[in-house]
């Protein structure tokens, strides 16, 4: 048997070469360290046991699942004005597809039974209360009468995560019935989506998702009555996690949702207004009731650009003189929307090619954030699976470098059979993303972040990336408080004048230890 540790910022392979079990990391309190673990040539069941020299830490132990990519992100947006080769493109890529990568984490079992290689998550969980300083950990991995042990070396910065965010989160959630085998609002998928709210939670987000299938319809004496039962549910279950806002869905697929129609020309008839005034004036009038009114923002609908720009200013105005209090939010796709919603979302490329134009037409919005999705690719900071995986946690430092409070994404969990699925009879892998989905390609990671596993939802490493992004966001606006000069010298160091970054995972640590360091002068 043979050990390796290694970087929780490097991407983990099955062919990744051992050179090390030795590994130094930095940590804020109230945050979290980790690492990976290879172990090769081993046969049969694990034991894996963490000792200190100091505080017994909280930890926890995963074991990380293989995923195949089968094509890399080579996806061409047409709004990007900067159009690059499959050969330019593959200079940014961690490695030409196919192959495969460790990416999902699923909580270790002592009885699971490996043969020849096992790939682990460890994370430890820093309190606040723990003194700053050195630690030493040593990670014991038994097989078969055969001990490796993983030395890490732990530094504490005095310096402490705040326990409330100030930056805002949503990740769009749409489990499937194929994955995780449940009948709507059955006692298996309300528990499959308090899991899923965990997941969210830890890595930040604080926006409850209301989609269309939360809410029903009948119609009685020829009007519409809205029943929002499952929808309360839904939100106290998030609320009482310590969620703090709440989003309502695209009105336009709220709409289509009940009645059926995919034209958008539908979406602007006297029926389609009568539907959404009626659907509102009882939604909000529910949601202050409960008390949740203030905390809510609203969806008109995805992605407007210019060929709907008339339709989206239209529907936007009428929607404002029925909830005229309610801050209007979508992630849009032309500046020519943004001064008829409350909280506009450009995607990062587009506003880096059109930032002069967003500025202008978002000068008066309450607030101002920023989306990925399947554009931009490398070297564009995004989630797929053939980038470097610390590039998702720069995603926030980009963030905080263009003072926009709030990040959007589709792909918490959009899983089903049309994007990806468990291959048994290949031995190589646990998944397999497929890459094409009505048409449309979309890059290996885009459509989620988290997995199914037997039927229950599991966390990434790209989630863990993820969370400490949004922690970095948070210890970046405390030093702003301290020194502003000296928080956006370090967002510079690690996003460049491009919007990317030059540093690999080796680099950034060294950046981070002294960014940390930075609270203790």
């Amino acid at each position: 048997m043979k050990l390796g540790v290694f970087s929780a910022h490097e991407w983990l392979y099955p062919d990744s070469e051992i050179k090390t079990n030795r590994i130094s990391v930095s940590a804020a309190k109230n945050s979290y360290a980790a690492v990976q673990i290879l172990v090769c040539d081993c046969v049969g069941k694990l034991q894996i046991n963490t000792t200190f020299d100091g505080n017994e830490l909280e930890t926890d132990i995963f074991q990380l699942l293989k995923v195949k990519v089968g094509k890399n992100s080579t996806r061409q947006e047409p709004l990007d004005c900067e159009e690059r080769t499959v050969e330019e493109l593959e200079k940014y890529f961690t490695r030409k597809a196919p192959f495969i990568v460790y990416d999902p984490m699923k909580p270790f079992e002592n009885e699971t039974v490996f043969s020849g290689k096992a790939a682990l998550f460890v994370r430890f969980k820093i309190p606040e209360s723990l003194k700053a300083g050195q630690y030493n950990i040593k990670i014991e991995v038994n097989n078969n009468n055969n001990k490796e042990i993983a030395f890490v070396s732990l530094r504490v910065f005095d310096v402490a995560v705040p326990k409330k965010q100030s930056f805002k989160l949503i990740n769009w959630t749409f489990p499937s019935s194929y994955d995780y085998a449940f009948q709507p609002f059955d006692e298996k998928h309300w528990d499959t989506l308090e899991k899923m709210a965990r997941l969210g939670i830890y890595s930040g987000q604080n926006y409850i998702c209301v989609t269309a299938d939360f809410f029903d319809c009948e119609i009685i004496k020829g009007k519409y009555i809205f029943d929002f039962k499952n929808a309360e549910k839904y939100i106290k279950m998030h609320l009482d996690m310590g969620y703090e806002f709440i989003e309502i869905m695209h009105l336009r697929e709220i709409y289509r949702f009940f009645k059926n129609r995919f034209d958008l020309s539908e979406l602007y008839t006297r029926d389609s207004f009568e539907f959404i005034a009626e659907f509102l004036k009882q939604l909000y009038s529910f949601l202050e009731i409960k008390g949740w009114r203030e905390i809510t923002v609203q969806h008109i609908f995805d992605e407007p650009r210019e060929a709907f720009l008339e339709e989206y200013i239209k529907l936007c105005k009428f929607v404002k003189e029925q909830i005229p209090d309610i801050p209007l939010i979508d992630a849009v796709l032309t500046p020519k929307v943004c001064e008829y919603i409350d909280i506009p979302i450009p995607p990062t490329r587009h506003y880096q090619l059109y930032k002069k134009e967003y500025d202008e037409a978002c000068k008066n919005a309450k607030e101002f954030w920023l989306y990925t999705c399947c554009w931009p690719t490398a070297p564009y900071f995004n989630r797929f699976l053939d980038m470097p995986l610390v590039s998702i946690r720069f995603i926030h430092w980009l963030n905080f470098k263009t003072d926009s409070i709030g990040y959007l994404h589709w792909g918490f969990c959009c899983n089903s059979e049309n994007f990806y699925h468990k291959i048994p009879e290949d031995a190589d892998s646990d998944y397999f993303f497929k890459t094409y989905f009505d048409g449309d390609e979309l890059p290996a990671g885009d459509t989620n972040i988290i997995y199914p596993y037997k039927n229950e939802p599991i966390g990434s490493v790209r989630l863990e990336m993820v969370r400490a992004g949004v922690e970095d966001y948070e210890l970046l606006k405390m030093l702003e408080k301290k020194n502003p000069q000296k928080a956006l010298k370090f967002a510079d160091k690690v996003v460049n004048d491009k919007w990317y970054s030059d540093l690999n995972f080796n680099q950034f640590e060294t950046i981070y230890a002294e960014f940390l360091s930075q609270f203790e002068k």
